[in-house]
């Protein structure tokens, strides 16, 4: 609020970490108790990436928020067995695809994350019809959303120039394009994130210590081990496991773009 650049630019991302959070350390509450809620936040106080996400005028923090934000109202709309609604599939969705297209393309992954975890109720349930329900639904908020970007970029620049210029620098971002093959890509994306944090800009940040006992896979271990014991409490369980399905995929995607690793830490910690 009072740094080296303008107040206005400054105190939207200062209130929007804050934000970020709140929503972050409710759900801790939520899940774990308040322990857990004096531990996270102890945590926030220490780490050095968060520190300057919630600082710099740049896209992490809103890319975060936005994710959060999906994360609080999929698990409310979950508590409240609202979820299976047509009204609740039509404003999650739209939720979702505003990620990718008015906060930033990296928020792919959230859309993927609840396409996926839609697919997996109608697994549950067995149900054709409600694969083909959820799928309408889906396609209405897409197609709203997405018309809805496209026609503010006609009518703020009179035309459609900018769309292309933003598939044109993102895709020169992802491994599936680049000359190299995919696994030296995938080993450069993601597995290089561990080398950065231990040797280069938060050698001794919280996070950098838990990267270091074995990288991404240790979360991933973490994840799955959270879903095995969320079973003895049904409404753990399902929050656990659409935390999981975020991270996953969040996880896969980081190997395929080519990103700031601290920036792929600042959406693992939380």
């Amino acid at each position: 609020l009072v740094g080296n650049s303008f107040p206005g630019m400054r105190a939207n991302v200062v209130l929007i970490s804050l934000a970020s959070s709140l929503i972050f350390s409710a759900l801790m509450y939520w899940r774990f108790g308040l322990p857990a809620l004096v531990l996270s936040l102890c945590v926030y106080l220490v780490s050095m990436p968060w520190f300057m996400a919630s600082l710099m005028v740049e896209p992490t923090i809103y890319r975060l928020f936005h994710f959060a934000l999906l994360l609080l109202v999929w698990h409310v709309l979950q508590q409240k067995q609202k979820l299976h609604k047509p009204s609740s599939i039509l404003f999650v969705s739209a939720l979702a695809f505003s990620g990718p297209t008015f906060v930033y393309p990296t928020n792919f992954f959230a859309l993927a994350a609840v396409m996926a975890l839609y697919a997996l109720e109608a697994m549950r349930l067995q149900s054709w019809r409600y694969l083909l329900h959820i799928l309408l639904w889906i396609g209405v908020a897409g197609i709203s959303v997405v018309g809805t970007w496209l026609i503010s970029i006609y009518l703020t620049v009179g035309g459609l120039g900018p769309v292309a210029n933003y598939f044109s620098k993102f895709g020169s971002r992802v491994a599936l394009g680049a000359p190299t093959s995919l696994l030296q890509q995938v080993q450069s994306n993601f597995w290089s994130m561990e080398q950065f944090l231990l040797f280069s800009q938060v050698p001794f940040s919280f996070e950098a210590f838990l990267v270091g006992l074995g990288g991404s896979v240790l979360y991933i271990l973490i994840a799955v081990a959270v879903v095995i014991l969320g079973r003895r409490d049904s409404s753990h369980a399902q929050f656990d496991r659409a935390t999981v399905v975020f991270l996953l995929l969040f996880t896969a995607q980081t190997m395929f773009v080519n990103d700031y690793p601290v920036r792929k830490l600042v959406f693992l910690f939380p």
